[in-house]
């Protein structure tokens, strides 16, 4: 794969997000974003229901289990937080929903494989080592892609030595640290290098295309 690509990963439908769709928008680029499928109910204080979609609007939705469960109950409970939680995503916001993160960051044995079988293509952690990672997706098969945490990550210089970049936050890291501001500056360094932004499920089928 000669092209270089870079996606970014929301995680937990915080407020925030509606902040972090505004600078996205800005640039154009598209994102993904998990959310807890029973939880939307806290972003109604912020919007109506009915409004949901439309500030989501052209950005990927991912699952992030029902209740933001630990894995093992996760894979314990597997009728509400994998199968009713991707049909309610699904309602709610008209996409596919093909990919999974999982909360707290780590699956629980088997877990990837009920995912499968409730029909996610992809699924991933939230766990960055030495800015690679393992990550699960395309039948859960594991190729190595470069992930980077943000706002700890804004490393430009750092940049340039992978081929392809995952960047992951939280609604924490963008209510407690601002991160809009390095969300834009993250962006314009990526185009600096020729990187084309992709949702996590475009960028993980191009993974998969390429045999990563």
């Amino acid at each position: 794969m000669s092209e270089r690509l870079a996606t970014l990963s929301f995680d937990d439908g915080g407020w925030q997000d509606f902040h972090v769709v505004e600078v996205l928008n800005q640039f154009r680029v598209p994102a993904t974003f998990y959310l807890p499928a029973g939880a939307l109910s806290r972003l109604h204080f912020h919007c109506r229901p009915e409004e949901l979609p439309g500030r989501y609007k052209g950005h990927e939705i991912g699952c992030h289990s029902w209740s933001h469960a630990e894995p093992e109950e996760a894979l314990c409970e597997y009728q509400r937080e994998v199968v009713e939680a991707r049909q309610e995503l699904r309602r709610q916001f008209d996409q596919p929903v093909e990919c999974f993160a999982f909360p707290y960051g780590q699956p629980a044995p088997g877990l990837e494989f009920a995912l499968e079988r409730a029909g996610f293509r992809w699924a991933r952690t939230a766990v960055a080592c030495a800015n690679d990672l393992r990550m699960p997706h395309a039948r859960f098969r594991q190729p190595i892609t470069a992930m980077l945490h943000v706002p700890e990550s804004y490393m430009p210089a750092a940049y340039a030595a992978f081929p392809h970049l995952h960047f992951v936050a939280h609604s924490y890291d963008l209510h407690e640290r601002r991160l809009e501001p390095a969300l834009a500056r993250l962006i314009m360094s990526c185009r600096g290098l020729g990187m084309r932004f992709v949702t996590n499920s475009e960028f993980f089928a191009a993974m998969e295309t390429a045999g990563a």
